[in-house]
């Protein structure tokens, strides 16, 4: 059956169907795509978390070895300050928590790299402890400085010892105030008298070289009144029994101080030792293992691009299904349109025709549907008005012949009229004559009605009479 042949209902049935499953169809392609635009969003909102989350754990695990680092190398850092408890630092504790337990449901594949690293991670934290135990804050710069200052100060004995015997000098030129020589300044700075009340120990120590330090240069001013008494021997054994025990004292004490130095530097070595051997490899598998599970993570969860990509697809998807959707709309009113303007359009010239008057013109529509019917009926419709039209002239003509018979019987009536006008006078005479007899008869019969009036009343009397007599 051809499209044409189809009734009206099913057409549109058909039109407005197929306009309603693609919109549908456009519907479900909308919700679907803008489902999965938000889930990838979801996905690359928690992907780029997980980057971020584990870079952060590789920035923060930096930071931490450089303050562990720090504490080793700055002479002005003497306290460790870094989470040595493997759960509770950053790490450890997302380590720890359900959002790994997520980030594996996430990526799955991360999962045996994250069971790696814990030993890694409990290793370094706990160098750190080793750390901390071992480590003694100090200057690693001091005991140079003291051996400077010792052969300064051996420098400052031979240049007294110099100018003793050298009978020209009448005075000693040397710095004869312990505060102002190189070693003075430092053992009177704030900077000592700080690190004394910090350290007790560094305090005793210094302060045992105050004593000494301070007569060997007071011996100066002993030298110089020997000296200008004149009594350059004497000077020389005030140099032998001051100066030289003075200077013994304090390099004595000096050395006392740089042992307890190298102890320190001991310590300061043996927790360079750990950091070396413990915590860099220890920070070096954590730093590896989180640079692998961070370019995991980035492997298998969409990136931006990709998701603007997919989004842009499914866009794309939605706008040609808009554009089919609309195309097929077009086309089916077009088609449904033209499938009914067009035999309108030939039944109404076929209708303006008939109503003019031409019955034999035609309507050239052959289809099944509403429209055919249509055609159908007013063809019939035509055809019966060609009927009837002859009909009415078959009577017409019938009604001609009929009205010149009458015409005919007109006149012979009209001529029996004229004899029927005579007959009809004499017929009124008649009657005038039989009127007048009627009246008379009439007068008769009253007469006779008074005669029989008469004879009853006579009649009745007879009638007394007899009665009377009997």
């Amino acid at each position: 059956m051809s499209w044409k042949d189809l009734n009206l209902a099913y057409k549109f049935s058909v039109g407005f169907g197929s306009v309603i499953v693609l919109l549908v169809v456009l519907g479900i392609c909308s919700v679907f795509g803008i489902g999965g635009i938000v889930q990838d969003a979801g996905e690359v909102i928690e992907g780029n978390k997980l980057r971020g989350d584990f870079v952060q754990k590789i920035v923060d695990h930096l930071n931490w070895a450089n303050k562990v680092n720090s504490l080793l190398t700055d002479k002005n850092i003497n306290t460790l300050d870094v989470q040595t408890d493997p759960h509770k630092c950053g790490f450890g504790k997302w380590y720890y928590s359900d959002a790994r337990d997520k980030a594996e449901e996430l990526v799955p594949s991360i999962g045996p790299m994250l069971v790696g690293i814990e030993d890694a991670h409990d290793k370094l934290h706990g160098s750190a402890v080793s750390i901390k135990d071992k480590y003694q804050p100090v200057d690693p710069e001091l005991g140079s400085f003291l051996r400077e200052k010792e052969l300064d100060h051996l420098n400052w004995m031979n240049k007294v010892l110099k100018e003793l015997m050298n009978p020209l000098v009448e005075k000693i030129s040397v710095q004869g105030n312990p505060h102002k020589c190189g070693l003075g300044k430092w053992l009177y700075s704030a900077e000592v008298k700080k690190h004394s009340r910090e350290d007790p120990e560094f305090g005793r120590l210094v302060n045992a070289i105050l004593t000494p330090h301070a007569e060997l240069h007071e011996t100066v001013e002993g030298l110089n009144k020997l000296l200008a008494g004149g009594d350059r021997e004497e000077a020389q054994d005030y140099y032998s029994i001051h100066a030289e025990k003075a200077a013994e004292k304090t390099l004595a004490e000096m050395d006392a101080l740089i042992k307890w130095h190298n102890g320190k530097l001991k310590s300061l070595a043996e927790a360079l030792e750990i950091y070396a051997t413990q915590t860099v490899p220890a920070l070096t598998k954590v730093q590896t293992v989180l640079d692998e599970v961070r370019a995991t993570v980035a492997n298998n969860i969409m990136t931006d691009e990709q998701m603007l990509e997919q989004a842009e697809q499914t866009k794309g998807l939605i706008i040609i299904l808009s554009v089919v959707a609309a195309i097929a709309g077009i086309f089916m009113a077009w088609l449904i349109a033209g499938g009914i303007l067009g035999p309108l359009r030939k039944s109404v010239h076929f209708v303006e025709q008939v109503s003019t008057g031409d019955l034999s013109a035609t309507v050239d529509m052959h289809r099944k549907d509403e429209l055919g019917k249509l055609a159908d009926g007013m063809r019939n419709m035509v055809g019966n008005l060609k009927d009837v039209v002859t009909s009415v002239n078959s009577a017409t003509e019938n009604v001609a012949s009929g009205s010149e018979e009458l015409s005919a019987s007109a006149e012979s009536l009209s001529q029996g009229a004229t004899e029927q006008a005579a007959a009809i006078e004499e017929i009124a005479s008649s009657m005038e004559q039989m009127e007048s007899n009627i009246k008379q008869s009439t007068e008769n019969a009253r007469q006779t009605e008074s005669v029989a009036e008469k004879a009853h009343g006579q009649a009745e009397q007879t009638g007394e009479a007899v009665g009377e007599a009997v």
